[in-house]
């Protein structure tokens, strides 16, 4: 497995990601640069530029004037992308595939003179790879506690270094193994500045793995799949499926099952939010008249939402009641609704005494919801009771963004210009937009040039 996956990451080339592949990595990658933009205020994010703000280097910290070293640029990147919860998801690692892999790409960039297609086919080689891990794992994996963007990620940053790196299949499988080593995080850590660490260490980690490959480092050429290895140690033997991390390798892209999120929370709310808007919208809920609102969800979303009652921003974006409530309240639930002021507004917490949130008898167990996500029959159901005794009622599989209903590229673009435009100007929004959306035209990228608080003042 670890040197089928090897060598595959060292002899993918650009003309087999042309086309639909690359052009949805390019959207992704703009996304994700984007919601880490939009990050840059955060708290979690200040902590870890003080952190690194001592260590120069020449790589830049996006949408800032830090220049640190390659590990510490991607640390911060990784966390900045991950610190609002507003990036993207994949069903195959029941996580997010672009936080670990993008910043751990473009902290080498500079060192390896890379040009945009390298950075466009590191980019999917490292996604291929940390999703593949996951379908092969399955959902048993994240089901023991394991934060797969942190344990899965590692390995997937490590794949893209790699690649960006023109690593041999040898270093490359060196490059997994060592990997393999550091991967770890925790779910308890949800709601907490923890968790957007997790992205940063898992880009941090990839980093240092290609590198110490690159250097001769050798590990264990059966990391992955020999006893006591990735496979062993982070899911039972009953629920493993290998043959799901390689078959069709190099035919079909997992990329292209990335789900972008539209919502800035955790995804387990998000086609609650969804049917609430649509309901708003469409007149079948009438804001100034609920008297009690109902969202059945499965064991494994109040698995993960589990505040009840937040204290603070961070556990908000895990809350179901304050993500219900805000959307209803403020008819969106973007960066914007998950500051102080939008967590104390009167007209929120008082909705949020009105909101019953239950586990369905459906998904009641991880077995259960296990079986129906694997299946697609996995729903969310909410119902609205309002004073007039009318009520809304609607039952839906999956929120907008999945691959059966995709954001389009306008989506896309007005997402990241709201994002950008927050801390920057209209005119370097676009410019940056238009930039990233040309990446793979570009014979040499220097990110600090693109992305520094300076180059993007100045557009």
């Amino acid at each position: 497995m670890t040197d089928i996956l090897a060598k595959w990451i060292a002899g993918l080339e650009y003309s087999q990601v042309r086309g639909n592949v690359a052009e949805s990595a390019k959207r992704a990658i703009a996304d994700t640069i984007g919601v880490a933009l939009a990050a840059r205020d955060d708290e979690a994010v200040r902590c870890i530029l003080e952190a690194v703000g001592d260590e120069s280097g020449p790589c830049s910290v996006w949408g800032t004037s830090v220049l640190t070293t390659a590990r510490n640029a991607a640390l911060a990147n990784g966390a900045m992308a991950h610190a609002l919860d507003f990036d993207d998801n994949n069903r195959a690692m029941y996580g997010h595939p672009s936080v670990p892999v993008l910043p751990a790409v473009f902290a080498l960039a500079d060192e390896a003179g890379a040009a945009g297609a390298d950075i466009v086919l590191a980019y999917i080689a490292g996604v291929e790879v940390e999703c593949r891990l996951g379908r092969a794992l399955t959902f048993e994996h994240s089901s023991r506690g394991w934060h797969t963007t942190l344990t899965l990620g590692t390995v997937g940053a490590a794949a893209a270094a790699a690649k960006l790196l023109r690593l041999s299949g040898q270093h490359t499988r060196n490059a997994l193994a060592i990997s393999v080593s550091m991967a770890g995080g925790v779910r308890q850590n949800f709601g907490t500045m923890a968790k957007p660490l997790h992205a940063g260490l898992a880009a941090q980690n990839g980093v240092l793995a290609a590198k110490l490959a690159s250097k001769g480092l050798v590990a264990s050429p059966k990391a992955i799949e020999g006893h006591e290895g990735f496979f062993d140690v982070f899911t039972a033997p009953v629920a493993l499926d290998c043959e799901k991390a390689i078959g069709g390798l190099g035919t079909s892209f997992e990329l292209l099952r990335n789900i972008p999120k539209i919502h800035a929370s955790c995804a387990a709310v998000h086609t609650a939010v969804d049917i609430l808007l649509e309901g708003l919208r469409q007149g079948g809920i009438q804001k100034g008249d609920i008297e009690r609102v109902k969202c059945g969800v499965s064991y494994h979303a109040l698995n993960q939402m589990r505040y009840g009652a937040p204290g603070n921003v961070v556990e908000a974006r895990f809350s179901i009641p304050y993500c219900v409530a805000a959307a209803l309240v403020f008819g969106k639930l973007g960066a914007r609704q998950f500051t102080d002021d939008a967590l104390g507004a009167p007209e929120v917490r008082d909705l949020m005494a009105k909101i019953d949130v239950s586990i369905l008898p459906e998904f009641s167990t991880q077995e259960l919801f296990q079986k129906a996500h694997d299946t697609g029959t996995a729903y969310t159901e909410v119902e609205v009771t309002h004073g007039s005794g009318r009520v809304f009622r609607m039952r839906r599989n999956h929120q907008k963004g999945y691959p059966d209903s995709p954001l389009s590229e306008a989506d896309f673009h007005a997402k990241f210009i709201d994002c950008v435009s927050a801390g920057f100007t209209l005119q370097s929004a676009e410019r940056t937009w238009s930039g990233l959306m040309q990446i793979d035209q570009e014979p040499v990228v220097n990110p600090a040039a693109v992305l520094s608080k300076e180059a993007l003042a100045a557009a």
